[in-house]
């Protein structure tokens, strides 16, 4: 992903495809710490298509922010990353 500035609310998409990669609901969650280590989970994230995900991150500081999804049902899966935002000159 790109850089982003303070302020920003960033959708984080996800898709979970079975073994012969069609794509498969299944439980899903997404986990974000931002540069001050707090861990946020989201249990109940958007289901916007069949297999498809997504979940939003307020960024409220300068730093890298880590997301992580985890599929637990019928697909079985993880995706990491992270995200980073540029410092403000204007507090």
């Amino acid at each position: 992903m790109a850089d982003f500035d303070i302020g920003n609310l960033v959708t984080v998409q996800a898709t979970f495809s079975d073994k012969d990669d069609v794509p498969t609901d299944t439980t899903a969650v997404f986990k974000y710490k931002g540069p001050d280590d707090v861990t946020v989970t989201d249990n109940s994230p958007a289901n916007t298509d069949t297999g498809t995900y997504e979940s939003d991150v307020d960024l409220t500081e300068a730093g890298v922010w880590h997301w992580r999804w985890s599929g637990t049902g019928v697909v079985q899966a993880a995706l990491e990353g992270y995200i980073t935002v540029k410092p403000t000159q204007f507090p």
